[in-house]
């Protein structure tokens, strides 16, 4: 959802767009944009909640994009900062998981304008294929258990029979 900010205050997601061409465009952004190269910077919230013209910040914009990347550039593969360039929301991301981010939302484009398959099928291929573990979760634990022995082991191999 900041990506999505991100664009719409850049002015290529407009609020007239429906949820499908928003998708879309954030796909077509992650799927061509170098990332690394190409930091993330909220601009601050108009003041006075309304009414403004959005376009009247575009200087503090500016200043807290440059403050962004000089802060974070420097130290982490994404940046990807609020609007007051505290927060960098990009600093876990590795540099190999943005271009696995960037081969998987080209993938997606593809699924999408495939003549090949009808809405529901490139929804199905994109969201409904069984993924391994690794693509679905953050982190993955495991917990060896030690072998059982004693009374505890007999009875174990009891219940299995």
């Amino acid at each position: 959802s900041l990506l999505v900010v991100h664009l719409l205050r850049a002015r290529v997601v407009t609020r007239s767009m429906g949820a499908y061409h928003v998708f879309r465009v954030v796909l077509s952004f992650l799927a061509k944009t170098m990332l690394e190269d190409h930091p993330v910077a909220l601009p601050p919230p108009p003041a006075g909640g309304g009414g403004e013209d959005e376009h009247e910040h575009e200087g503090e914009a500016g200043q807290v994009h440059a403050v962004a990347a000089a802060r974070f550039g420097r130290h982490f593969a994404w940046v990807l900062a609020d609007s007051s360039a505290g927060v960098n929301y990009g600093a876990g991301v590795t540099r190999g998981a943005l271009r696995e981010l960037q081969e998987q939302a080209a993938r997606s484009l593809r699924a999408i304008d495939s003549a090949a398959l009808d809405d529901a099928a490139a929804f199905a291929e994109l969201f409904t294929t069984p993924q391994p573990p690794p693509l679905k979760y953050d982190a993955l634990f495991s917990f060896p258990f030690p072998p059982l022995s004693g009374p505890a082991a007999e009875e174990a191999v009891g219940k299995a029979r």
